[in-house]
């Protein structure tokens, strides 16, 4: 699937990663299933990931229609990585959009996540296996 996504319950992390060719309603349909989780809240951090996104389909009236979405979603800080300058462009009209909370577009992960105050969700160092 172009677009999927996990939850970090222990962080309050929800991270969203989109792969190869992406398209707005796959946006849309990732939005939808988390519009009604009552456990993400306003702790909650969002990292989209798109760094490995090679295009993004959509026009327009699919960013108001994300947008929309993202506005009945409230959450703490959302960072968006977007590498290609397609997707950094379609991102940052996003940011402009959103009438609420912290988003910020960043071309490098690292960057994203220290903006987040978040260890990177996949080195195994930042969450360690129990011993004993």
């Amino acid at each position: 699937m172009p677009v999927a996504y996990e939850l970090d319950t222990r962080r309050k992390l929800l991270l969203v990663r989109g792969t190869g060719l992406v398209t707005a309603p796959e946006l849309m349909e990732v939005q939808r299933a988390l519009r009604d989780r009552e456990d993400l809240d306003r702790e909650w951090r969002a990292l989209l990931d798109l760094s490995s996104v090679e295009d993004l389909a959509g026009s327009s009236e699919d960013i108001s229609s994300i947008t929309a979405l993202s506005n009945a979603r409230r959450l703490a800080r959302v960072a968006v990585v977007a590498a290609r300058d397609a997707a950094y462009g379609l991102a940052r009209v996003y940011q402009a959009r959103v009438a609420h909370g912290e988003i910020a577009v960043f071309r490098k992960r690292e960057e994203a996540l220290e903006w987040l105050g978040m260890p990177d969700p996949d080195d195994a160092s930042s969450h360690p296996l129990p011993t004993g």
